[in-house]
C-alpha cells in the first residue's frame, strides 16, 4: 500500500515529536515479565522500547512513524460522519486540537462534550462486534472494567481529560455496518458528502487516492462515560514523569555513542 502522508500528517508529527501522547501512555503501564523487574520499578519491553522511541526523536528531531492499516484510514474517513450523528442523536461534540499539559505530555481527544466538562474519544472498528461486545462487557463508570476490556484505550482517556484538565472523559464506539439505528431523510448523503469531502482533502495533500462508502443504511453506537480520580491522577502523572527521565537518559546515552 502506497504511504499517504498529509501536511495535516506533517504537522501532527511535529507536534507529538519526543512527547508521550494519549495513545501511547497504555504501554509504559505494561507491567515487566520477571518479578524482579517489577520489585525494582522496572520497565515492561514494551515500555522501554517506547521510551527509546521517543529518545530518539528528541535526538534526531524525525517523527518516528508507526504503522499505517487499513483500519486507521477508514477510521480517519468515517470520523466526520460518525461525529455528525453523534452530534444530532446523542449530544453536541465540540472538534479539540492538540491539547500540551507540560513540556512532554499531550493528547487530542476527538471532542469536548457537555459544555466543555467532559472528553470525548471515538472508536470506529473494524468489526462491528467489537462494538457490541464493549457495550455489554464495560460497565457505563467503572475504570476497573474499562481497564480489563482495553488498557490502551483506558489510560488514553484518562490522559486525554488530564490534558484538558477535566475530571470527566467519555469513551464512544460507533459503527457504519450495524444498521439498528436507521437514518432519518437525507441522513445517508449527508453522512457519505462529509466522508467525501475529508478523502478529497486527504487524496489532494498526498499521492494516494483516499476514498470509502458508508457501509448500511443506519448506525449504531455505546458510550461509556468514566471519572479520573485522584488515584489514577497520581499513578499516570509519576508514571509519565519517570517515563521522562529515563528517556533524558537515553538521549544522553545516545549522545556519547554518537560522538
Amino acid at each position: 500500500m502506497i504511504s499517504a502522508i498529509t501536511a495535516q500528517d506533517t504537522a501532527w508529527k511535529h507536534t507529538r515529536l519526543g512527547k508521550f501522547t494519549a495513545s501511547t501512555i497504555g504501554q509504559l503501564m505494561t507491567s515487566p515479565r520477571s518479578k524482579a523487574q517489577r520489585d525494582a520499578g522496572g520497565w515492561s519491553e514494551t515500555a522501554m522500547k517506547l521510551i527509546k522511541t521517543k529518545a530518539i526523536e528528541r535526538l534526531t528531531g524525525q517523527y518516528i512513524k508507526g504503522s499505517e492499516v487499513e483500519a486507521m484510514r477508514r477510521g480517519l474517513l468515517l470520523e466526520p460522519a460518525a461525529i455528525h450523528l453523534l452530534n444530532k442523536h446523542w449530544r453536541n461534540v465540540d472538534i479539540t486540537t492538540w491539547q500540551q499539559f507540560n513540556d512532554y505530555i499531550g493528547a487530542t481527544p476527538d471532542g469536548l462534550v457537555d459544555q466543555g466538562t467532559a472528553t470525548m474519544d471515538l472508536k470506529c472498528p473494524m468489526n462491528a462486534a467489537d462494538v457490541l461486545l464493549f457495550q455489554d462487557e464495560v460497565q457505563d463508570g467503572s475504570w476497573e472494567s474499562l481497564l480489563a476490556w482495553d488498557k490502551d484505550y483506558a489510560w488514553q482517556i484518562m490522559t486525554q481529560s488530564l490534558c484538558c484538565e477535566v475530571s470527566t472523559c467519555w469513551l464512544v464506539y460507533f459503527t457504519d455496518r450495524l444498521a439498528i439505528r436507521k437514518f432519518d431523510d437525507g441522513e445517508r448523503d449527508e453522512v457519505q458528502t462529509l466522508i467525501d469531502l475529508r478523502a478529497d482533502q486527504y487524496s489532494q495533500e498526498s499521492l494516494y487516492p483516499w476514498s470509502y462508502t458508508y457501509d448500511s443504511d443506519g448506525y449504531y453506537y455505546a458510550a461509556k462515560r468514566f471519572e479520573r480520580t485522584d488515584e489514577i491522577s497520581i499513578q499516570l502523572l509519576s508514571t509519565l514523569a519517570r517515563a521522562n527521565e529515563e528517556c533524558d537518559r537515553q538521549v544522553e546515552r545516545l549522545k556519547a555513542m554518537i560522538a
